[in-house]
């Protein structure tokens, strides 16, 4: 488990938004890259090689190619992400490091069918509207406790808590001007795999969507007006 402390996760931030230049390095090793993996939070993970390019996604969402900085040592232009191989003692990949929003996410490799598996329950909920267990309930209670200033940052991943800590006037604001929640109702799954609710207030209407974990934690989460 990584340190966790603020000042920690502050610098990691720091480093993780630096400008990073691409270098060269022998492109047969993409191969070794590539593969399933999930990371330590239960997210499913693919490692993309074709046409001489490296791409990762995580799965319902779109591939990112990824450039290397060093050998095992990969970074994205679009975001500010980068990925770091781990190799075992016989010198094979046997896992990676995803850095994002000053947080290090382990993960390891796991059977291709595993995620693919995972990847069709996924296109499974979208295609029938198939909300995560409790999810009105889950829903419900983030709702209440943004509307009363007392979001629990326990029940979030800790990337997202970080987020949600530097975004918590905002949201405060937010609320406060909305007024009681009045009605609720499920729209559907997103296609990366989001539980979407529109959300009825007395003084606005907003749609509200939340990602679970496989640990059960809150890994995404966002309000807006509502289309």
């Amino acid at each position: 488990m990584s340190d966790k402390s603020k000042d920690t996760v502050a610098w990691r931030r720091y480093d993780q938004n630096r400008p990073r230049t691409e270098v060269a390095i022998d492109k047969a090793l993409y191969a070794q890259y590539k593969g399933a993996y999930q990371l330590e939070d239960g997210t499913f993970y693919e490692v993309i090689h074709k046409d001489g390019h490296l791409f990762t996604r995580v799965i319902g969402q779109p591939e990112i190619e990824i450039f290397p900085e060093a050998v095992d040592r990969f970074f994205m232009t679009a975001l500010p992400v980068q990925v770091t191989f781990v190799r075992g003692s016989e010198g094979s990949v046997i896992g990676l490091v995803h850095h994002q929003y000053g947080e290090e996410m382990e993960g390891t490799r796991i059977d291709q069918a595993v995620l693919d598996e995972a990847d069709a329950e996924l296109q499974k909920r979208v295609r029938e509207k198939l909300a995560f267990p409790r999810s009105a309930e889950i829903i419900r209670r983030i709702i209440d406790e943004a509307s009363r200033g007392q979001t629990n940052y326990e029940a979030m991943s800790p990337a997202l808590a970080a987020l949600a800590r530097e975004q918590s006037e905002i949201v405060q604001a937010t609320m406060k001007n909305a007024g009681a929640l009045e009605e609720l109702s499920f729209k559907g799954v997103s296609a990366q795999g989001w539980d979407v609710y529109e959300a009825k207030f007395d003084h606005a209407k907003m749609e509200w969507a939340f990602m679970l974990a496989a640990d059960g934690k809150i890994s995404g989460l966002y309000l807006r007006p509502s289309p």
